[in-house]
């Protein structure tokens, strides 16, 4: 089992899987297992392309079955939720549009070069690819991911405390927000299970109401053996950080 703890005694460390393999087949994105993070530049199918100011494609999962009603999201490249926050002059919403029936999109982006683009599926890790353009169409294969447990309890009385909330994030997920990670509660015991973590470096954090937010910063998924185990102690009035700087990714 492999455990990482905000307890500022504990000693965090990372685990490191590597990347599985990308392949692109006839000018479109294909997912051989799992991704998140930058993706390489697709390019529209010649012989299928959506019009120029659209983005289409197909989303299935391993084994081949369209995945329906996936959520579709799209920003303009070199923004992030940071920046948008930071320049509200040119605060810029995310396109949002779903999967068809046979795992189909089209989106209708705003003006722009080239966009990032995330997928979401309950039942499947999330899949983020950067500098796609308009005209692009899409053929992705989302993975299953793999589930990230643990528990959240008070720094001082080490008790659980329920109904916590955790997220773990991907550096897609933070392009749009907090409400593009996964995220899940916690029961009576404090413990929670996030589903379908996608590979790759990963932020995990813990919030509740009077409590201030924990977060490991650094997470990777092992690539065998049992998912990691976090804790994490919430501390009333008082950041913490692990192993230091700012809520976020470092460079």
């Amino acid at each position: 089992m492999i455990s990482m703890a905000t307890d500022p005694e504990a000693t965090v460390r990372e685990v490191v899987v590597q990347r599985p393999r990308l392949r692109i087949h006839g000018a479109r994105l294909l997912l051989a297992g799992v991704f998140c993070g930058i993706g390489p530049v697709a390019t529209a199918d010649p012989g299928d392309r959506p019009a120029p100011s659209k983005i289409d494609g197909l989303v299935t999962g391993a084994s081949g079955q369209p995945v329906s009603g996936a959520l579709v999201r799209l920003l303009p490249s070199g923004l992030s939720e940071a920046t948008r926050n930071l320049d509200v002059d040119s605060w810029v919403e995310p396109v949002l549009c779903r999967t068809e029936s046979d795992g189909s999109f089209v989106a209708s982006p705003p003006e722009g070069s080239e966009f990032t683009v995330r997928v979401e599926s309950a039942d499947h890790a999330p899949f983020t690819a950067e500098n796609i353009p308009p005209g692009t169409s899409l053929s992705l294969s989302l993975a299953s991911g793999s589930p990230v447990g643990g528990r959240v309890l008070d720094f001082e009385r080490r008790e659980p405390l329920r109904e916590a909330t955790v997220a773990v994030c991907d550096r897609g997920g933070l392009t749009f927000g907090l409400e593009a990670c996964l995220s899940a509660e916690t029961d009576d015991e404090g413990r929670f299970v996030v589903p379908h973590a996608p590979d790759g470096e990963l932020q995990a954090r813990a919030a509740a109401p009077g409590y201030a937010v924990s977060a490991i910063e650094r997470l990777r998924l092992p690539a065998d053996g049992d998912p990691p185990q976090l804790t994490f102690h919430l501390r009333p009035g008082a950041a913490i950080r692990v192993p230091s700087g700012p809520v976020g990714f470092g460079a």
